[in-house]
């Protein structure tokens, strides 16, 4: 299971070194790149370049971590999530894909996030690393509620101007027209969520678990648990906070989804702090519900997002 790898260094030229290589690792890894075992012995890769950290298990391709130099974490991770196979991990960017939600079939949000994703190209070009993970229909994804053969390809950026940028391509390779749910499960961390304000999302339709309408024209606050999905989004979303703002940018989602459990719900999760209710927010991209992808045979579908740390205006 382990060997030596031969990395490239920044100018791609061939360099001997030992390294711990493990089967789901496809190709050679640049120095800014390394493998180890992460929490609960999950095979992990670990981003490190002058501008930024990131941490992306391969169990799910869940990024878990990215820092940009001088700032706080910009992911939000629970102190209780569980890391181990199979089982979900709470916090960073959850990959929910063939569906969104509960299947009485299936796992919640789908099984990309507890299924081993190859890890199929991996760069550093002097200003961004590029990591490329692939994942195919397998017996198990065949026997599931969704049993349509696919490729999906995750490709994560860790750029040098404190970006991050996530693109989800699925392939239908089935000769029929195949329906699916995903999304970009985002766990943001915050000062405080009753001090966050969200701009951005004005006059989008919204439905959430009490109520049905419009989003109005002021930014959107939250003062209880909120599981809100609006319909629309196409511009820019910014999320601001006492320390910071993040601007989110995303491509063919119809969907952006806020989330957080508040003081009541979070107390019934085992892998989720009482009192972590506060320090985070989930701003989703997706494609669910009404607004599921429809892909005809042979052709492929790309989710796209981007987040931009910056100073408070």
């Amino acid at each position: 299971m382990f060997g030596k790898a031969r990395l490239f260094d920044r100018n791609g030229d061939f360099m001997t070194t030992l390294a711990k290589l493990h089967p789901l690792i496809e190709t050679t890894l640049p120095p800014s790149v390394t493998f180890d075992s992460g929490e609960g012995g999950l095979p992990r890769l670990r981003v490190d370049t002058p501008t930024a950290t990131a941490e992306i298990y391969l169990q799910g391709a869940h990024v878990t971590c990215w820092q940009p130099t001088g700032e706080e974490p910009v992911l939000w991770m629970s102190r209780s999530s569980n890391f181990a196979e199979a089982t979900p991990i709470r916090g960073g960017v959850p990959i929910c894909f063939p569906w969104f939600g509960v299947n009485p079939e299936g796992p919640q949000h789908g099984w990309a996030r507890i299924t081993d994703w190859n890890l199929i190209s991996a760069t550093d070009d002097g200003t961004d690393v590029r990591l490329v993970f692939r994942l195919t229909d397998s017996p198990a994804t065949r026997a599931s509620a969704w049993p349509h053969r696919f490729e999906a390809r995750y490709e994560v950026v860790v750029g040098s101007q404190l970006t991050l940028s996530l693109s989800l391509s699925v392939t239908n390779l089935t000769d029929d027209e195949v329906t699916f749910e995903e999304a970009l499960h985002t766990y943001l961390a915050v000062s405080d969520v009753r001090e966050t304000s969200i701009t951005g999302l004005r006059g989008l339709l919204f439905s959430d678990l009490t109520e049905t309408g419009f989003q109005p024209d002021a930014p959107l606050e939250l003062t209880g648990p909120m599981t809100r999905n609006l319909v629309g989004a196409s511009g820019d979303t910014v999320m601001t906070d006492a320390t910071r703002q993040l601007r989110i940018t995303r491509s063919s989602a119809a969907n952006t989804i806020v989330w957080n459990p508040w003081d009541a719900q979070a107390a019934t999760m085992p892998d989720f702090g009482d009192d972590e209710w506060t320090d985070m927010i989930c701003v989703e991209t997706a494609n669910v519900g009404a607004s599921w992808v429809r892909l005809p045979a042979g052709e492929t579908h790309t989710l796209v997002t981007t987040y931009e740390v910056g100073p408070l205006s």
